[in-house]
């Protein structure tokens, strides 16, 4: 029964991200990783153009670097906080970079389908996009956790703008979005969860985020 359990959970989160990712799925991060790395290359061997600047008759290079966020070390309650604060710090670093690639995804997506004016295109280019989507990622997808799900819930709106119900909603309609949504309630998610950073879970996800960023985990 907790097998089922658990697979179950997945269904609304997958098919609400899937959603999300319907886009110019031929960007992969492999992709920008190997363009990155080879300009890395061609700079180091040609050298980089910078502004200099003058100091007491010596020339000196002139950068911008980019800012760093100093913060006091997080003092815990207890030992049981510590752990409750590690937990959810591992499952937010593991379903962010999910939440990022839909919002990137979702960017391209909406502007990819602004320029198509055939309705039947639309939903080609729809349908196709979903298709290669589900193969690339629900793998992975059907290997999270129940809290991890409610997570990416919340994520999935914190870099859209929109909740995966309303994603479903305007790619399915309502019927489907108050379907999955009343599948989801009896397994403890909601489709509708909004992301607010400033109270309650959301704000130490917000606080992790900013770590994640920033570098903390390098």
């Amino acid at each position: 029964m907790e097998t089922q359990k658990k697979f179950l959970i997945h269904i609304p989160t997958q098919i609400a991200f899937s959603i999300a990712f319907l886009c110019c799925f031929f960007h992969t991060k492999a992709q920008t990783f190997g363009i990155e790395q080879m300009a890395q290359k061609k700079a180091l061997e040609q050298g980089i153009v910078t502004r200099i600047i003058i100091i007491d008759g010596d020339t000196m290079p002139f950068m911008d670097l980019p800012a760093m966020k100093v913060q006091s070390k997080r003092v815990f309650k207890s030992k049981r906080h510590r752990r409750r604060y590690r937990n959810l710090e591992r499952k937010v670093r593991k379903v962010y970079p999910y939440a990022q690639e839909a919002g990137r995804r979702m960017r391209v997506y909406n502007d990819t389908l602004s320029k198509i004016k055939s309705e039947i295109k639309r939903k080609a280019f729809t349908k196709q996009a979903e298709k290669e989507i589900k193969k690339e990622f629900m793998k992975d997808l059907q290997k999270l956790t129940m809290s991890e799900g409610r997570i990416l819930v919340r994520l999935i709106d914190r870099e859209t703008g929109m909740t995966s119900y309303t994603l479903l909603r305007e790619m399915r309609g309502v019927v489907s979005a108050t379907f999955w949504q009343t599948f989801a309630k009896l397994w403890g998610n909601d489709l509708k969860t909004e992301y607010d950073p400033s109270k309650g879970i959301d704000k130490t996800i917000e606080e992790i985020i900013r770590n994640i960023e920033h570098g903390a985990y390098d």
